[in-house]
Protein backbone atom coordinates (compact mmCIF):
# COMPACT_ATOMS: atom_id res chain seq x y z
CA UNK A 1 0.00 0.00 0.00
CA UNK A 2 1.30 3.45 -0.88
CA UNK A 3 2.69 5.65 1.84
CA UNK A 4 0.14 8.38 1.21
CA UNK A 5 -2.50 6.07 2.71
CA UNK A 6 -0.37 5.22 5.77
CA UNK A 7 0.68 8.86 6.21
CA UNK A 8 -2.92 10.03 5.92
CA UNK A 9 -4.04 7.50 8.53
CA UNK A 10 -1.47 8.87 11.00
CA UNK A 11 -2.71 12.42 10.26
CA UNK A 12 -6.33 11.27 10.64
CA UNK A 13 -5.54 9.77 14.05
CA UNK A 14 -3.74 12.92 15.17
CA UNK A 15 -6.63 15.17 14.13
CA UNK A 16 -9.23 12.95 15.81
CA UNK A 17 -7.41 11.55 18.85
CA UNK A 18 -4.27 13.72 19.32
CA UNK A 19 -0.59 12.98 18.88
CA UNK A 20 -0.35 10.98 22.13
CA UNK A 21 -2.69 8.37 20.68
CA UNK A 22 -0.71 8.24 17.42
CA UNK A 23 2.41 7.40 19.47
CA UNK A 24 0.45 4.74 21.35
CA UNK A 25 -0.68 3.13 18.08
CA UNK A 26 2.87 3.12 16.71
CA UNK A 27 4.31 1.65 19.92
CA UNK A 28 1.69 -1.10 20.10
CA UNK A 29 1.76 -2.28 16.48
CA UNK A 30 4.47 -3.62 14.22
CA UNK A 31 5.87 -0.78 12.13
CA UNK A 32 8.96 -0.94 9.93
CA UNK A 33 9.24 2.84 10.03
CA UNK A 34 8.01 3.77 13.53
CA UNK A 35 5.15 5.65 11.87
CA UNK A 36 7.30 7.79 9.54
CA UNK A 37 5.85 7.22 6.08
CA UNK A 38 6.88 8.78 2.79
CA UNK A 39 3.96 9.36 0.40
CA UNK A 40 5.72 7.67 -2.50
CA UNK A 41 6.94 4.72 -0.40
CA UNK A 42 5.30 1.31 -0.37
CA UNK A 43 4.50 -0.31 2.97
CA UNK A 44 2.85 -3.57 4.02
CA UNK A 45 -0.96 -3.63 3.98
CA UNK A 46 -0.86 -5.55 7.24
CA UNK A 47 0.88 -2.65 8.99
CA UNK A 48 -2.06 -0.37 8.29
CA UNK A 49 -4.56 -3.09 9.18
CA UNK A 50 -2.80 -3.62 12.53
CA UNK A 51 -2.97 0.12 13.22
CA UNK A 52 -6.64 0.23 12.26
CA UNK A 53 -7.30 -2.82 14.47
CA UNK A 54 -5.55 -1.26 17.45
CA UNK A 55 -7.54 1.94 16.97
CA UNK A 56 -10.82 0.03 16.81
CA UNK A 57 -10.16 -1.80 20.06
CA UNK A 58 -8.72 1.23 21.90
CA UNK A 59 -11.52 3.57 20.90
CA UNK A 60 -14.39 1.03 20.85
CA UNK A 61 -15.13 1.69 17.19
CA UNK A 62 -16.71 -0.52 14.55
CA UNK A 63 -14.58 -1.37 11.50
CA UNK A 64 -17.14 -0.08 9.01
CA UNK A 65 -17.65 3.24 10.80
CA UNK A 66 -13.93 3.88 11.34
CA UNK A 67 -12.96 3.10 7.75
CA UNK A 68 -15.80 5.20 6.34
CA UNK A 69 -14.62 8.15 8.42
CA UNK A 70 -11.05 7.62 7.30
CA UNK A 71 -12.25 7.31 3.69
CA UNK A 72 -13.89 10.71 3.98
CA UNK A 73 -10.68 12.16 5.37
CA UNK A 74 -8.63 10.49 2.63
CA UNK A 75 -10.87 11.96 -0.08
CA UNK A 76 -9.99 15.39 1.29
CA UNK A 77 -6.29 14.53 0.99
CA UNK A 78 -6.83 13.44 -2.62
CA UNK A 79 -8.74 16.63 -3.46
CA UNK A 80 -5.86 18.74 -2.08
CA UNK A 81 -3.02 16.73 -3.62
CA UNK A 82 -4.63 15.69 -6.92
CA UNK A 83 -7.30 18.29 -7.78
CA UNK A 84 -7.06 17.48 -11.50
CA UNK A 85 -8.63 14.05 -10.86
CA UNK A 86 -11.76 15.81 -9.56
CA UNK A 87 -12.35 17.86 -12.71
CA UNK A 88 -15.57 16.03 -13.54
CA UNK A 89 -19.21 17.02 -13.63
CA UNK A 90 -20.12 14.79 -10.71
CA UNK A 91 -19.51 11.76 -8.52
CA UNK A 92 -20.61 9.12 -11.02
CA UNK A 93 -18.39 10.58 -13.72
CA UNK A 94 -15.43 10.62 -11.31
CA UNK A 95 -15.96 7.02 -10.21
CA UNK A 96 -16.08 5.82 -13.81
CA UNK A 97 -12.49 7.06 -14.21
CA UNK A 98 -10.92 5.42 -11.15
CA UNK A 99 -9.41 2.42 -12.96
CA UNK A 100 -9.10 3.83 -16.47
CA UNK A 101 -7.56 7.20 -15.59
CA UNK A 102 -6.67 7.70 -11.92
CA UNK A 103 -5.12 4.29 -11.22
CA UNK A 104 -3.45 4.35 -14.62
CA UNK A 105 -1.70 7.60 -13.64
CA UNK A 106 -0.74 6.19 -10.24
CA UNK A 107 0.78 3.14 -11.96
CA UNK A 108 2.87 5.42 -14.19
CA UNK A 109 4.45 6.94 -11.09
CA UNK A 110 4.49 3.82 -8.91
CA UNK A 111 4.59 0.73 -11.08
CA UNK A 112 4.74 -1.62 -8.07
CA UNK A 113 1.62 -0.16 -6.43
CA UNK A 114 -1.05 -2.76 -5.63
CA UNK A 115 -4.24 -0.86 -6.31
CA UNK A 116 -7.81 -1.93 -5.72
CA UNK A 117 -9.78 -2.93 -8.82
CA UNK A 118 -12.97 -1.11 -9.81
CA UNK A 119 -15.34 -1.92 -12.65
CA UNK A 120 -18.83 -0.66 -13.25
CA UNK A 121 -22.13 -0.83 -15.06
CA UNK A 122 -24.32 2.20 -15.61
CA UNK A 123 -28.01 1.31 -15.87
CA UNK A 124 -29.02 4.98 -16.20
CA UNK A 125 -27.57 8.48 -16.11
CA UNK A 126 -28.31 8.77 -12.37
CA UNK A 127 -27.22 5.25 -11.33
CA UNK A 128 -23.96 3.36 -11.12
CA UNK A 129 -23.19 -0.19 -10.08
CA UNK A 130 -19.60 -0.08 -8.86
CA UNK A 131 -17.71 -3.31 -8.19
CA UNK A 132 -14.64 -3.29 -5.96
CA UNK A 133 -11.95 -5.82 -5.11
CA UNK A 134 -8.71 -5.57 -3.13
CA UNK A 135 -6.53 -7.83 -1.05
CA UNK A 136 -6.94 -5.85 2.19
CA UNK A 137 -10.75 -5.64 1.73
CA UNK A 138 -11.02 -1.90 2.31
CA UNK A 139 -14.50 -1.52 0.83
CA UNK A 140 -15.71 0.54 3.78
CA UNK A 141 -12.88 2.99 3.12
CA UNK A 142 -14.00 3.17 -0.52
CA UNK A 143 -17.53 3.88 0.69
CA UNK A 144 -16.24 6.82 2.77
CA UNK A 145 -14.31 8.17 -0.23
CA UNK A 146 -17.47 7.92 -2.37
CA UNK A 147 -19.57 9.81 0.21
CA UNK A 148 -16.92 12.54 0.50
CA UNK A 149 -16.65 12.81 -3.30
CA UNK A 150 -20.41 13.35 -3.45
CA UNK A 151 -19.99 16.18 -0.94
CA UNK A 152 -17.28 17.74 -3.14
CA UNK A 153 -19.77 17.82 -6.03
CA UNK A 154 -22.62 18.88 -3.71
CA UNK A 155 -24.65 15.86 -4.75
CA UNK A 156 -27.00 13.72 -2.71
CA UNK A 157 -25.95 10.18 -3.60
CA UNK A 158 -27.45 7.08 -2.01
CA UNK A 159 -24.90 4.27 -1.60
CA UNK A 160 -25.69 0.69 -0.63
CA UNK A 161 -23.82 -2.59 -0.87
CA UNK A 162 -25.52 -5.66 -2.28
CA UNK A 163 -22.53 -7.93 -1.64
CA UNK A 164 -19.36 -7.61 0.41
CA UNK A 165 -16.02 -9.41 0.68
CA UNK A 166 -16.41 -9.27 4.48
CA UNK A 167 -19.41 -11.59 4.03
CA UNK A 168 -17.50 -14.05 1.82
CA UNK A 169 -18.11 -12.56 -1.63
CA UNK A 170 -15.17 -12.40 -4.08
CA UNK A 171 -15.80 -8.65 -4.57
CA UNK A 172 -18.02 -5.89 -3.22
CA UNK A 173 -20.82 -4.30 -5.21
CA UNK A 174 -22.05 -0.78 -4.50
CA UNK A 175 -25.27 0.63 -5.90
CA UNK A 176 -25.14 4.39 -6.28
CA UNK A 177 -28.07 6.56 -7.23
CA UNK A 178 -28.50 10.31 -7.32
CA UNK A 179 -31.47 11.60 -5.41
CA UNK A 180 -33.94 13.49 -7.59
CA UNK A 181 -32.85 17.00 -6.64
CA UNK A 182 -29.15 16.21 -7.27
CA UNK A 183 -29.82 16.43 -11.02
CA UNK A 184 -30.56 20.12 -10.68
CA UNK A 185 -27.30 20.97 -8.90
CA UNK A 186 -26.76 22.79 -5.63
CA UNK A 187 -29.39 25.26 -4.49
CA UNK A 188 -28.16 28.58 -3.10
CA UNK A 189 -30.57 29.96 -0.51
Amino acid sequence: MKGIIHQSFMDFLEENFELVFVQEVIENTQSETDGAYMSAGTYPDQELMDQVGYTLVSKSLELKDALQLFGGYLAGVFVQRCPKFFEHSGTIELLKTVDSVIHKEVKKLYSAAELPKFWYEQPSEDELILNYSSKPKMCFLAEGVIAAAAAVYKEDIQVSQSQCMHDGADHCTFQLSKNEFSRFGPVNL
